[in-house]
């Protein structure tokens, strides 16, 4: 559930160097070529990059509220088997300050990708 900010990109100048977040899946993708990654956890080596001036890609959900992530966790429950990284739900919900947070820097980074492109 943690993620270490790897890139170096103006873009993401209110990133911290770790954060608690949202996801819910067991995929995986590789970098395209020319992207520069920048977040990844201990269960996910890729889970964001930059690909040129305005081009991002994520693999979490900081976009979550609380009563999305009960919605996901009411309808796909049965999907938490237990694992190396696998939440309770009482885990997944998390705190205010999570979502607030994570709320709060894709904003940030929505309107920075909105700058780049106007």
């Amino acid at each position: 559930k943690y993620f270490i900010y790897r890139g170096a990109v103006e873009l993401y100048s209110a990133m911290v160097a770790y954060f608690n977040t949202f996801h819910w899946h067991g995929d995986t993708f590789s970098i395209p070529p020319n992207a520069t990654p920048l977040f990844r956890s201990e269960g996910c080596a890729n889970q964001g990059f930059v690909w040129g001036e305005k081009a991002v890609a994520l693999q979490f959900h900081p976009e979550i509220t609380p009563e999305t992530s009960a919605s996901w966790i009411e309808h796909g429950e049965a999907e938490l088997q237990p694992g190396p990284y696998v939440q309770s739900p009482e885990q997944i919900r998390g705190t205010p300050e999570d979502y607030l947070m994570n709320n709060g820097w894709i904003e940030h980074l929505c309107r920075g990708l909105i700058d780049r492109i106007q």
